[in-house]
């Protein structure tokens, strides 16, 4: 027996009751075209979101079947030619929205899939005349009832940017009256917090607040997995100092990977002609291609 919110929902999304949407669910995805509507994820947002039944996870599969269908079977259909103020709408959209943009994937068969910047999906799987009417709304949050709930995007400065306030020299000064400390830390766990100390302050992207990661596990584990401590949120507040990016070392067991972690904190500690040294002669060493560290 369907309760009344069941019932309300299955009214809304067109089918007379549950037996029939289990009659439904056992038809050819490809033949639900007609029930279908590509803005049903709002719908289910704003209305059902904290709500949980079969029904709703029968209709949420219904939908589901029908745009994997359309993944699987679309063979044609490029970018769309999008009107001029749409174009602007995505530029902004998926470009610099609040210095937090959302993503826009292309399946490159003429359709498309819409995330917000938390990686929640609005749109999937819909086609190049979808995709102009979907811009349209992803571009309006001030109603919020129709749309999912999202964290709170970190509001910028006064000048719209983002100021890192993690600051290299005072790390060093951090690395240097700790470096020979006992305890769980070991001196290369230091010389790798110094390192990813150095990633972040060198590549700080003010318009985004973020980092961009140099091309070695351990910057890229830092930025991918820096969790509490050091994801570009905490940046941003200006809530991280050395000893943090420290902790986050010992806790992943960064400085205990290999070797090459050691000798990469050394190289970012000496600078000048000796760092060059070393990075050539551990990448030569151990057959990774020489890169160009800034």
């Amino acid at each position: 027996m369907s309760s009344r919110r069941d019932i309300m929902m299955l009214n809304d999304f067109g089918f007379q009751d549950h037996p029939a949407l289990k009659r439904a669910l056992k038809s050819n995805p490809g033949s639900r075209k007609s029930k279908y509507d590509f803005r049903w994820r709002l719908k289910m947002f704003s209305k059902y979101h904290y709500y949980i039944s079969s029904v709703k996870i029968d209709i949420t599969d219904y939908h589901n079947e029908y745009e994997n269908h359309k993944l699987k079977t679309s063979t044609s259909g490029g970018y769309p030619t999008l009107p001029s103020q749409t174009r602007r709408k995505a530029e902004y959209l998926f470009g610099s929205w609040r210095g937090n943009p959302w993503k826009q994937i292309t399946h490159g068969k003429g359709l498309f899939s819409i995330k917000d910047p938390y990686g929640n999906l609005w749109f999937k799987a819909i086609d190049s005349r979808e995709i102009i009417q979907a811009i349209d709304i992803c571009n309006y949050p001030v109603n919020k009832n129709k749309f999912p709930p999202t964290k709170p995007v970190p509001k910028v400065n006064k000048l719209g940017t983002y100021k890192l306030k993690l600051n290299y020299k005072e790390c060093e000064k951090s690395y240097n009256a700790n470096k020979n400390r006992g305890s769980l830390f070991m001196p290369k766990d230091w010389f790798v917090a110094l390192m990813i100390c150095k990633n972040i302050t060198s590549t700080w992207d003010t318009r985004t607040g973020d980092w961009k990661p140099w091309n070695n596990k351990w910057c890229k584990i830092a930025h991918d997995k820096g969790g509490f401590t050091i994801n570009k949120f905490k940046l941003r507040k200006g809530k991280v100092k050395y000893i943090h990016i420290a902790q986050f070392v010992i806790n992943k067991g960064l400085g205990g990977m290999a070797k090459g972690a050691y000798l990469m904190g050394v190289a970012f500690t000496a600078g000048g002609e000796t760092a060059g040294k070393i990075m050539t002669s551990f990448c030569r060493t151990h057959n990774i291609p020489l890169q160009k560290i800034r």
